[in-house]
């Protein structure tokens, strides 16, 4: 939103510079020098901007903290909303990656929520500064997925809001009626509905969404059928809201009457806080990628499988619902992200110590055998202590971007439940391979050999192998796919009615 409005007044330079010097900052961010290597100075880098929807309820006035929680409700905050925008600009490309929040991760040391926890907790920050939570969320995809962060964007439960109000609330066409008791979302009937700010952050924030189904009390939406995919489904209806407040702002023709525009930018500016090379970059960016559109930027999500246990226990902790990854599903879909295949190293060059925390006989054993045939230098650890019913396989490295590239080559030679985590004790060209309960050693590529990934596209195969995952539980897709109940884009012509 706030690249679209600075463009349409991108001429005027003084009311930009005086727009982008009112934007708030947070410095000290571990960022990724360049995305895909490189250096940003050149201009042509990729960039890596890690954008987030924090659901931090300050700022809310009493009747919205009535409806949404007070800070105190909410326990911190968290990213409700985590998705990475890539931009290349030698190329014009854009591309955009969701990740989803109840992945189960490794977080930072000293982090509040614990040694591991689900993706969006690491918003919180450490127990020595609360307010680093911007840089633990980033240290955290950086080390655990391998997704070099180059900038950083926030925006609040208040700031988004307001931005859609000043748009003077946004068109969506709803096939069914819905309903969120915990995120205060009731839509009441079908059609194409005008959405103020309150109940458009109600949508977009419902992961327990119930819809209305013939044969169920229309009265009482505490009956209906809920659906199963949570924040899968989420991530989905996010798309789509970004797609409809796109074309609202260009339809509305916004970012060409000056009183609109100055009132949206104040306040998307006044919510939205960055990184200070974004900051500096962001003219430049704006002149690169001012005419893209944004129907045509991909639109992906890293697959994971729900594991099937509501309130899953690791070591002695409780973290409800949580999402395990899945490889090589994870690091195809980050390569089509960004338009470039995951660098791997010389299997010969890494020394890969196995130890089996799964309550799998043998697994140790049977993975080291596999590992030397592909190459690797794998000894056998023996046995470790087993954290949980359903484990990851933890693949832990030296930091650094040679330790990192290791572990991505380890990664690639697995399929299942896998994460890595950037390890200080694990000294420089070794691993340390923690297998899980899902877990399995690829065979090597071959034109007669294909691992299917539920969601991905792969070409038909002589011989398949299926990845293991906890309970045999589906993959979830990379690209959406809208169930029935999903909200869509109003038809051209569609008349547009209330939500009462």
């Amino acid at each position: 939103m706030t690249v679209l409005s600075l463009v349409a007044v991108g001429s005027v330079f003084g009311y930009v510079r005086y727009r982008l010097d009112s934007i708030h900052t947070i410095s000290d961010l571990p960022l990724s020098p360049g995305a895909v290597g490189g250096s940003k100075s050149d201009g042509l880098s990729p960039m890596n901007i890690l954008l987030v929807g924090d659901n931090s309820r300050v700022g809310l006035s009493p009747s919205e903290a009535a409806k949404f929680g007070t800070p105190e409700d909410a326990g911190g905050a968290h990213s409700d909303v985590t998705m990475v925008l890539h931009l290349d600009p030698a190329t014009g490309r854009a591309a955009l990656l969701s990740i989803p929040r109840d992945m189960f991760v490794p977080l930072p040391p000293n982090n509040i929520s614990g040694d591991v926890g689900k993706i969006d907790s690491a918003l919180n920050g450490s127990n020595y500064q609360y307010s680093d939570g911007a840089a633990q969320l980033i240290t955290t995809i950086q080390n655990d997925l391998g997704i070099p962060i180059t900038n950083y964007v926030e925006i609040n439960f208040d700031g988004f809001q307001q931005t859609i109000n000043d748009l003077g609330g946004i068109d969506i066409n709803f096939p069914d009626e819905l309903f969120d008791a915990d995120s205060a979302l009731r839509i009441a009937r079908t059609g194409c509905i005008a959405l103020d700010g309150s109940t458009a952050l109600a949508l977009v924030r419902s992961r327990h969404l119930q819809y209305y189904a013939p044969g169920y009390n229309l009265s009482n939406p505490h009956s209906w059928p809920q659906e199963q995919e949570s924040d899968l489904a989420r991530i989905q209806r996010t798309h789509t809201f970004l797609k409809v407040l796109s074309a609202s702002v260009t339809s509305q023709g916004i970012t060409t009457n000056p009183v609109r525009l100055n009132d949206l930018l104040s306040d998307v500016i006044g919510q939205v806080t960055v990184d200070p090379g974004l900051k500096s970059d962001l003219l430049a960016v704006i002149r690169r990628f001012r005419s893209i559109n944004l129907n045509n930027v991909p639109e992906l999500t890293m697959p994971v499988t729900v594991v099937p246990d509501t309130q899953y226990q690791f070591d002695g902790g409780g973290y409800g619902q949580v999402d395990f990854p899945v490889e090589p599903a994870d690091q195809q879909v980050i390569a089509q992200w960004q338009g470039q295949a995951i660098a791997q190293v010389s299997p010969s060059s890494i020394t890969v110590r196995v130890q089996n925390i799964s309550n799998i006989s043998h697994e140790a054993a049977n993975t080291v055998a596999s590992l030397q045939a592909l190459g690797f230098n794998a000894v056998d650890g023996g046995e470790g202590t087993v954290p949980a019913d359903y484990v990851e396989t933890v693949v832990h490295y030296s930091p650094g971007v040679t330790g990192l590239g290791q572990a991505e080559t380890v990664v690639a030679a697995l399929g299942g439940s896998v994460m890595m985590q950037s390890d200080p004790t694990v000294a420089a060209g070794n691993i340390m391979l923690d297998t899980g309960t899902d877990v399995e050693v690829l065979p090597p590529p071959s034109a007669t050999t294909t691992t299917t990934v539920p969601g991905t596209t792969t070409p038909a195969p002589t011989t398949t192998t299926t990845v293991p995952t906890p309970d045999n539980q589906p993959v979830s897709s990379s690209t959406d796919k809208p169930l029935p109940w999903d909200p869509t884009a109003c038809s051209p012509g569609q008349p547009v009615v209330s939500n009462t």
